[in-house]
C-alpha cells in the first residue's frame, strides 16, 4: 500500500512540475491543466509513455463523469494501441449516447476500429525486420532510435549469413508497428521490412521522410538501404585521398577543424 502511494505521490509531483513548466514553454502535448484522472491519463499517455496507467486513469475519468466523450474516445484509442481492438468497440457501443451531440464522430471512429478487425493481408503483419545494425547493437541503442518505443513488445537479435547484425521488433498491431517506425530516426541507413507471421519477409516497410542530420552523417544518407551500412566517422565517399590515415580522418570528419592548415 505504502509503494502504491509512493507512486501516486512521484506521479502527481511530476504532472506538478509538467504543469508549472507549460506557461514557459511551447506546450506540445494536450494535456488539461488540472489534477484530476483525465488529466492523469492525459500525462501518462504523452508523457510517461504508459499505455497501461493511461487506460487506468481513463477508466476513472469515465467512472465520474468527467469529460466523458473525450475519456471515451482516449480510453477507445488507447485500447487499439494494445492489441484490444474488440474491447474498443464494445466501449464505444455500450456508450453510443454519450455522443449524441456529433453522431458522425462516433461512427467514424467505430467504423475505422471495426476495419482494424478485418484482417487483411497487410495488417496481419505484426513485426519489423531491422537489417544493417551495428554489432554492438542492443535493445536500449535500438530503442534510442525511435522517439516512442513504447509500444515495442519485444526485441530479438540475429545474424544474417554475411554475420550482419539483425533485429525482430514484435508489436501488438499492424497498426502499432507503423505508428511505431513513424517516429524512427534512422530510416535511411537500415533496410525495414514487414515480416509475415509465418516469420517470412511480406515486403518492405516504406517511410515517406526525410532523413535526419547528425554529427556522426552526412546529412541526407546517399546509402542504397539494400546494402548494410554502419555509422562512421567518414563519410561514405572521401573526396580526398591523403597519404597519412590521421589526415584522412581529419580532413573528413567533423574534426576537420583539428586538421592544420599550411597553405
Amino acid at each position: 500500500m505504502a509503494s502504491e502511494a509512493g507512486r501516486k505521490f512521484t506521479f502527481q509531483a511530476g504532472l506538478q512540475r509538467y504543469l508549472k513548466t507549460a506557461g514557459q514553454i511551447k506546450r506540445g502535448f494536450p494535456i488539461p491543466r488540472q489534477q484530476t484522472p483525465y488529466a492523469f491519463a492525459k500525462a501518462a499517455e504523452y508523457i510517461e509513455k504508459d499505455l497501461e496507467k493511461a487506460e487506468h486513469f481513463y477508466r476513472q475519468a469515465i467512472e465520474i463523469g468527467e469529460r466523458p466523450e473525450s475519456a471515451i474516445k482516449d480510453l477507445a484509442g488507447i485500447l487499439h494501441q494494445q492489441g484490444k481492438t474488440q474491447e474498443a468497440c464494445d466501449l464505444l457501443k455500450a456508450n453510443k449516447h454519450v455522443f449524441v451531440s456529433d453522431i458522425n464522430k462516433y461512427e467514424n471512429l467505430l467504423r475505422n476500429l471495426q476495419k482494424q478487425m478485418l484482417p487483411s493481408k497487410n495488417t496481419l503483419n505484426k513485426a519489423v525486420k531491422v537489417s544493417g545494425l551495428g554489432p554492438m547493437a542492443d535493445e536500449l541503442t535500438l530503442k534510442s532510435l525511435f522517439s516512442n518505443s513504447s509500444r515495442i513488445l519485444h526485441i530479438e537479435f540475429g545474424y544474417d549469413d554475411n554475420n550482419v547484425r539483425w533485429a525482430i521488433l514484435r508489436f501488438s498491431s499492424h497498426s502499432a508497428a507503423r505508428k511505431t517506425f513513424e517516429g524512427f530516426k534512422a530510416n535511411h541507413r537500415y533496410l525495414l521490412e514487414w515480416l509475415s507471421v509465418t516469420g517470412e519477409i511480406a515486403g518492405e516497410l516504406n517511410l515517406d521522410k526525410n532523413d535526419d542530420f547528425s554529427l556522426f552523417s552526412l546529412g541526407k544518407s546517399t546509402i542504397n538501404k539494400h546494402v548494410p551500412a554502419f555509422y562512421t566517422y567518414l563519410p561514405d565517399a572521401p573526396c580526398k585521398q591523403f597519404e597519412d590515415p590521421v589526415d584522412q580522418i581529419l580532413e573528413n570528419s567533423f574534426f576537420s577543424y583539428l586538421r592544420p592548415n599550411f597553405k
